[in-house]
């Protein structure tokens, strides 16, 4: 896979009231979050027009995302089980204030899933989304777009809510390097 989008899902209610929302807790957008992606889809779907296929996480907040994108486009989502958010353990529906280590990095989540055992996941993931008609576009959630930073080499940016980045692979005589822009 050469080239690619990522979208991290629309507004929910845990994002608002700065809760850690982990892949235990399926919950939907809020009203704002409808309204988000409603508008980002219809923004957006020009730059995203070469996106053949939608590979979404399981997870409800992404699920709604996905359907609006694919309306737009008219182009078909696959489930896609490994693009589900972190597992966070004790860390679940904690408010972001109480578990700074998640932030940095310090530390795994109690009784949740290691940032170690979410990069195999998330590697599982992409052999997955490579065999799909492309380019692709992923819907997924913040803890996926931290650990496809790690995996690729690139230095982490704010991924907001419901804004698309497009990733590929550049060669030069040194290799072969990702680079990542905002649509």
């Amino acid at each position: 896979m050469r080239s690619f989008y990522f979208l991290r899902h629309a507004l929910t209610d845990a994002n608002a009231q700065k809760l850690l929302c982990g892949g235990a807790w399926d919950i939907p957008l809020n009203a704002e979050g409808q309204r988000q992606v409603v508008q980002a889809s219809r923004d957006y779907a020009r730059a995203l027009a070469e996106v053949r296929t939608i590979c979404c996480s399981p997870l409800l907040r992404a699920r709604q995302t996905a359907d609006a994108f694919a309306k737009e486009l008219k182009i078909p989502i696959i489930i896609t089980d490994d693009l589900k958010e972190q597992l966070l353990g004790a860390w679940e529906q904690k408010p972001w204030q109480d578990v700074p280590e998640f932030f940095s990095g310090e530390k795994d989540p109690p009784n949740g899933e290691s940032r170690l055992q979410l990069d195999e996941r998330l590697q599982r993931a992409l052999q997955e989304v490579s065999t799909h008609e492309g380019p692709v576009l992923i819907v997924s959630h913040g803890s996926i777009w931290f650990a496809l930073h790690r995996l690729l080499g690139l230095e982490p940016d704010t991924p907001g809510s419901c804004v698309p980045f497009h990733f590929q692979t550049l060669e030069s005589k040194a290799g072969k390097a990702w680079t990542r822009s905002r649509i």
